[in-house]
């Protein structure tokens, strides 16, 4: 069987939301007549970088080890590579195959799939409220971002999906803590929340004299 040519890789584009991109292949079946093949096998050769390479993608400096990655039919030209690693330049190659054996491999052809970005930070947003003269409090959260012994509103971000738990201690002065509100209002009386932060939240603290 003669030698395929493997098409250039035309791009790597968004995909689903877990994945930063993905590799479309192309190549041409030069084999003397329809069907002469039974099978295309697809070969993959992938290294994570730190950062995206400068100017075209050179396979032969790759390091590490081809494998398989698929086989599609007869007469079948492309392949949509769902599962390229982020951050890591990738490198195909195909061959044909038959009862006969395999045909030579294509020219191998790469491109770099970048990471995808960070999410978004969450807000989390404390709101402290006193009721009766000389009434105070503090709110306080762990990691680090809250702290505030001010009637009135505060906030900060955390990186989304971080679990945080807010603390809440009366003054030393009669002051008592009434409750949680919010979203953190199935914590009720107690002196700690926990919140999970997947989105924006808001939160509020009462303390009473």
């Amino acid at each position: 069987m003669r030698a395929l040519l493997l098409g250039s890789l035309l791009c790597l584009l968004a995909a689903a939301p877990a994945r930063a991109g993905q590799a479309h292949l192309t190549w041409t079946d030069n084999s003397s007549g329809t069907g002469q093949e039974t099978a295309f096998d697809i070969e993959r050769l992938s290294q994570a970088v730190a950062t995206p390479p400068a100017g075209a993608i050179d396979c032969a400096t790759v390091t590490g080890t081809w494998t398989a990655l698929t086989s599609v039919g007869a007469d079948v030209t492309t392949y949509d590579d769902p599962a390229a690693p982020d951050g890591a330049i990738v490198c195909y190659r195909v061959r044909a195959r038959n009862a006969g054996g395999s045909s030579a491999y294509s020219n191998v052809s790469g491109k770099y799939v970048a990471a995808p970005p960070p999410p978004a930070p969450t807000n989390l947003t404390v709101t402290m409220q006193f009721q009766g003269g000389g009434a105070g409090g503090r709110v306080t959260s762990l990691p680090d971002g809250i702290d505030t012994t001010v009637q009135g509103t505060v906030s900060a971000q955390f990186p989304r999906g971080t679990d945080v738990t807010l603390v809440a201690q009366a003054k030393a002065n009669r002051t008592r803590f009434i409750g949680w509100g919010g979203a953190c209002a199935p914590a009720g009386d107690q002196a700690s929340c926990s919140l999970t932060m997947s989105a924006d939240q808001t939160a509020n603290a009462l303390f009473v004299k």
